[in-house]
């Protein structure tokens, strides 16, 4: 896995890895901007002679729950965390995988046993994906 969305480090790894990551702020934590870098970075899996459906997509996304006080993970600067019910929450991550994701990586803030909790109650209504193929 690769970790970066600069164009060096992609034209350098992305003929080797099988999947890549991008962190919140990087695509605003939206599935909007999600889809954006991801079509950058299919771009980048042609470029570097990869079929791009070979690379899986990975995204990290900022979760505030009951709680939150910008912590270690948010900051007032950054983009706004996902928030709301437990149908809210479930609704962004959804849409992340509408986006092209494939998987999503919860920075949840706080991480408390409630907060834990309150995501738990989210991610039941998140389908489960289908489990990986043989020899990926």
């Amino acid at each position: 896995m690769v970790g970066s969305n600069g164009p060096r480090m992609l034209a350098a790894t992305l003929p080797y890895v099988d999947a890549w990551n991008t962190w919140y702020a990087d695509y605003g934590n939206t599935a909007d901007g999600f889809a954006k870098l991801n079509d950058t970075i299919t771009a980048a899996a042609r470029d570097a002679g990869r079929d791009p459906g070979q690379v899986d997509r990975s995204a990290c996304v900022l979760v505030a729950l009951a709680g939150a006080a910008f912590g270690r993970a948010s900051t007032p600067e950054g983009p706004p965390p996902v928030r709301g019910s437990a149908s809210e929450i479930a609704s962004a991550l959804r849409e992340l995988g509408e986006a092209g994701a494939d998987e999503v990586i919860v920075v949840a803030d706080p991480i408390t046993e409630r907060s834990i909790r309150e995501l738990g109650e989210a991610l039941t209504e998140v389908p489960r994906p289908a489990p990986p193929q043989q020899g990926r």
